[in-house]
């Protein structure tokens, strides 16, 4: 993915890594890649909209994640590897919910961090217990990037 204060620039560095890949023999993926500076797009599963300075969720990740969340509290003995799925989950959306995923996940890491085995059992304590809470009431928000230009590409060999 390449960025650019103006839609000019940014296609001639699309076109640069255009030219970059083909000397190095790679292929770009056509289904997958836009040359073409846009302002909103999909990427990695992020919803961008550069227009609006935001990167967001896409409600099906979103409802996974209160799904994930909902099983996690209301299982009486769940295992590390379900604290491991909602954890994971958190973590893989930092770009639309900012470094707050981070803070927010700490005391489900401690939980994690105290067995040897994603089959062991654990026990929840009352911060990660309130961690989870928290996002399910503080909801999903968006982050700002600034306007910019953006083409994405993917290449394979």
């Amino acid at each position: 993915m390449g960025a650019n204060s103006s839609k000019d620039s940014c296609y001639q560095q699309s076109q640069l890594v255009r030219g970059d890949l083909d000397q190095l023999g790679l292929l770009e993926n056509e289904e997958k890649s836009n040359f073409e500076p846009c302002q909103k797009g999909e990427h990695l599963g992020f919803i961008l909209d550069l227009t609006l300075e935001e990167f967001s969720i896409q409600p099906g990740k979103i409802d996974h994640l209160f799904n994930l969340i909902s099983l996690l509290l209301d299982d009486v003995s769940p295992t590390a590897r379900d604290v491991s799925r909602v954890t994971g989950t958190l973590i893989s959306m930092e770009l639309a919910l900012g470094p707050v995923v981070r803070l927010r996940t700490r005391a489900l890491y401690a939980v994690l961090n105290s067995v040897h085995c994603l089959s062991s059992k654990v026990a929840l304590t009352c911060e990660a217990v309130e961690e989870d809470r928290a996002f399910v009431l503080f909801g999903c928000h968006h982050c700002g990037l600034g306007g910019i230009y953006c083409s994405i590409w993917y290449a394979h060999r």
